[in-house]
Order: structure tokens, then sequence, then C-alpha cells
């Protein structure tokens, strides 16, 4: 008798995909999703040193920097944009290891759909214009403060704006964030954007989280040998007629 067909053996996952909202989903291979955009898209792509992939665009103002094995709660992408191939960056974004395939693969298709190198300040305009597609969608904003957030109700994702960082033009501080799990300060993934960070881009990416859909494995017992382990079990010993009460 193998191991599988012993009664005692623990049952082997049984594994399913279902369809889950995209800040749900499975990150994925991300290294292999990077390679399959450079090679649509026709970005130029190095690796140096061995650990960090360069995926660049041709005007050189569009930059992509992926760290081949990063920590899945660590940065993993750093995406930056510059006026000129030899200025400083403009705007940048970063992902960790885990973001979700629909959201990685949405925001990659937004960087290759048009020149994202102007950036934009921060206003009350872009504010409305970056988070209409969360309210549209019934997410709830919380009160005026430091930080300000807008999420869904029963989840644990966050679309959070630093309200400091926001304040100053010349910022090149994270002001914007969107992060999923059940404690803020150490997310399950996070994606970060600085203060200059296009409000169109922003907006794109935040229909992806209000209307996106991605899958996810999830493991459950085969119900066939949770049955057959149950049925393997020693019968309860049988108890007999209860003693008469005392007088």
């Amino acid at each position: 008798m193998t191991d599988s067909e012993h009664p005692n053996a623990d049952p082997e996952p049984d594994t399913r995909v279902d369809t889950f909202p995209a800040y749900d989903a499975d990150p994925g291979d991300h290294r292999a999703i990077l390679d399959e955009f450079a090679t649509e898209q026709g970005w130029d792509k190095h690796t140096w040193p061995h650990d960090t992939t360069h995926v660049i665009h041709a005007s050189q103002t569009l930059r992509i920097q992926f760290l081949n094995d990063a920590d899945p709660r660590e940065d993993a992408w750093t995406i930056a944009a510059y006026d000129t191939p030899v200025s400083d960056r403009t705007w940048h974004l970063t992902l960790t290891a885990d973001t979700p395939t629909p959201i990685l693969k949405r925001l990659l298709t937004i960087l290759a759909e048009e020149d994202w190198g102007p950036a934009d300040f921060i206003t009350d305009k872009t504010i409305a214009q970056a988070t209409r597609p969360l309210l549209d969608a019934a997410w709830q904003p919380t009160p005026p403060g430091r930080w300000l957030h807008w999420k869904p109700l029963h989840r644990t994702v966050h679309l959070s704006l630093d309200a400091f960082a926001a304040r100053d033009p010349d910022s090149t501080l994270i002001a914007w964030t969107i992060s999923a799990g059940t404690y803020i300060n150490r997310p399950d993934w996070a994606i970060n954007a600085s203060t200059h960070t296009p409000a169109d881009l922003l907006t794109r990416l935040a229909e992806e989280l209000a209307h996106g859909t991605g899958t996810r494995r999830t493991a459950r017992r085969s119900a066939q040998r949770i049955t057959q382990t149950a049925a393997a079990l020693p019968p309860e010993p049988s108890r007999g007629p209860s003693a008469p009460p005392r007088r």
C-alpha cells in the first residue's frame, strides 16, 4: 500500500481555480510577465548585475527595473519616468513581488499605451479624477486627515493619499499607495507612487481595482478522501445502559 493509499495519510490537496476581484488574484510569474511585455512592446531589455533586469523604452525616458529574487512583500519593481534620458526622474512607482497578476498586467499595458513623460501636480481636481472609478464602485472615503483612504466595504484593500506629501509641489516623496491586507503597515502587496505620477495613469489603475477580475488557486481537501479517512477511524466504544440512580 502506498502512502497516498494509506487511510491515515494526509489527503492530497485538490486545487481549483476561482475568479476573484483583481486585487485578490494570484501574483503569477512576474519575471515571465516582464519578458512577455518587453518582447511584445519591443522595449530594450538588459540584465545587470545578474539579479536585476532593466527594460527601457526607445525614448529612454521610461524605464523599468526588476529585482529577480525579491522577497514577496518587498519591492521588486521600480518604474521611473524622465523628461530627458539624462535628467533626474520626474515620477516613479514601486511594486512588491506579490502584486496580483491582473493589476500588474494592466499597469504595464497602461505604460505602453502612450508617452507618460510629463508629471502632474496633485490638486483637488487630480484627486477627484484618480479616485472617481472607486467612488463609482461604492468605495468609501475616510474623513480628511494626514492620510486619505478609499476602500470597499468589508474588504482589506485601500487606495491611500498622503496629504502632507501632496501639499509640496516639489516633493519626490511617495504620495499614493495601493495596498491589500489586514495590516496596512505590513500589506500583502503594495504599489507606491510618487507625488507627480500622472493622474490619468492612476485613474486607469483605479478602474482595474474597481472592476477588474483575476483568478486564484484555492486548495481544498478531496471530499472522497475525507470520507475514506473518516471510515478508517476506529468506531467509538459502545456504551452500556446507564446504571439506575441510587435511592
